[in-house]
């Protein structure tokens, strides 16, 4: 890649990782009042389990591509609190499945509610056609990430 294509794929990360960073501080932003109660790591969490059902703290890693000891404590804060709970897998006890709770179902929402009413209006000034490229395009990079991390 020559020199100027490099400096401006770094110009395009940082503006994605910024982006990133803007938008995790700006759900905490909106949600001050707590109507969730729940931490930016817990809210992808939520959606993740909603998404996939139970899943194992492997699933959540690779699903969320957090680290191990953030998915560790954001689920272990849950589970004190009564949103996510544990269960053996019946075919393999040593795999621990993770699913939500009724408390949880509640909470969703919530999250919901913040993220319809607080984040979708961010992209209102985007048309239908710039929201298309933007999906495409960032397909295009979480699937050259997830290329470099297999």
């Amino acid at each position: 890649m020559a020199g100027r294509e490099v400096a401006k794929s770094e110009e395009i990360f940082l503006l994605m990782h910024t982006c990133a960073e803007k938008m995790k501080r700006f759900i905490a932003h909106k949600d001050n009042r707590r109507l969730s109660g729940l931490t930016i790591n817990q809210m992808e969490i939520v959606h993740y389990v909603f998404r996939e059902g139970e899943v194992s703290m492997g699933d959540i890693v690779d699903g969320l591509m957090v680290s191990k000891s953030a998915a560790s404590q954001s689920v272990a804060g849950m589970i004190r609190r009564g949103y996510l709970r544990k269960s053996r897998d019946k075919k393999d006890a040593r795999i621990v499945k993770i699913c939500g709770t009724k408390k949880l179902a509640r909470v969703k929402s919530a999250v919901e509610g913040i993220i319809s009413a607080r984040i979708l209006p961010v992209f209102d000034g985007l048309s239908a056609g710039d929201r298309e490229s933007l999906k495409k395009i960032l397909t295009k990079v979480y699937d050259g990430l997830e290329r470099e991390l297999s």
